[in-house]
């Protein structure tokens, strides 16, 4: 599903599509394993390929209709379950979450930039 989502995003900055490859260096996952979920969803009907325009050697991902309403579905089941979480915690336990978890935000944009296996986020705390 995190690849689904993926591509619907980028895709709306990039009207033709995205390229495996933009997508591996995006997820930072191997291109072939990309490639492999890229099939598993095209035989499911969620994305389709398209030859690229203006370099007949790429290939573009894009989401279906029938991926997008995947897509839709999920994100108002994502939602209901955030509003139940929500009455469930509380306003003050919720206030803590979304601290928390923009520090993890923080700290893994900042592992990214920086580069985790140099060892920068572990030296650096």
């Amino acid at each position: 599903m995190m690849m689904l989502f993926h591509i619907r995003q980028e895709v709306l900055t990039a009207e033709s599509g995205l390229k495996v490859s933009d997508i591996s260096k995006n997820l930072m996952v191997s291109s072939p394993t990309v490639t492999q979920i890229v099939n598993n969803l095209v035989k499911q009907g969620l994305v389709e390929r398209s030859i690229d325009k203006d370099d007949r050697r790429a290939v573009r991902i894009r989401v279906t209709e029938t991926g997008e309403r995947i897509i839709k579905s999920a994100e108002k089941d994502l939602m209901n379950n955030s509003i139940g979480l929500v009455k469930y915690l509380g306003e003050d336990k919720t206030k803590n979450l979304i601290e928390t978890m923009s520090q993890v935000y923080n700290y893994l944009s900042e592992g990214m930039n920086n580069g985790f296996d140099n060892g920068y986020i572990v030296n650096k705390y």
